[in-house]
């Protein structure tokens, strides 16, 4: 009975220190940023992304192709986004700047991003491809048809 207690009480201590170091570590996260502005800092992370201005998307981009360019030579200017850090100015500003595709998860997908974008999936090594298939026409019919 005491064991169980014990057990309890040091999952209960646990649950509460992971909370303060994932507060504590969006917080330092947020702070420094340097693409942000100090009130794009009180929004947050996700807020504060859509307010990044379009010259300095540009140019972070073009540095970013720049480098890439320099260690691998010339490629196609494609991008990644993170989950959730976009919106439909980043699409535009970079379609603008080169970009040749953009893929965007296929639950982010949305049909004003339709031929700016391209949805995607995870597919590894122990996935079911006809499975990650099925998925993926199934969101594309959910969230891309207008």
């Amino acid at each position: 009975m005491r064991a169980e207690v014990v057990l309890y009480v040091a999952v209960i201590v646990l649950v509460v220190l992971v909370q303060i170091f994932q507060s504590v570590g969006t917080r330092m996260a947020v702070r420094l940023d340097k693409r942000m502005t100090p009130k794009g800092k009180k929004r947050g992370l996700k807020e504060a992304g859509k307010k990044i201005k379009n010259d300095r998307l540009k140019s972070d981009f073009n540095a970013a192709w720049n480098t890439i360019n320099a260690r691998l030579g010339n490629h196609e200017r494609c991008y990644v986004y993170p989950r959730g850090q976009f919106n439909q100015s980043t699409i535009d500003t970079l379609n603008k700047n080169g970009a040749a595709v953009q893929f965007i998860w296929i639950w982010d997908m949305l049909p004003s991003y339709m031929g700016s974008a391209v949805g995607r999936v995870n597919v590894s090594g122990s996935t079911d491809v006809m499975k990650a298939i099925s998925t993926y026409e199934y969101l594309y019919k959910l969230n891309c048809k207008k």
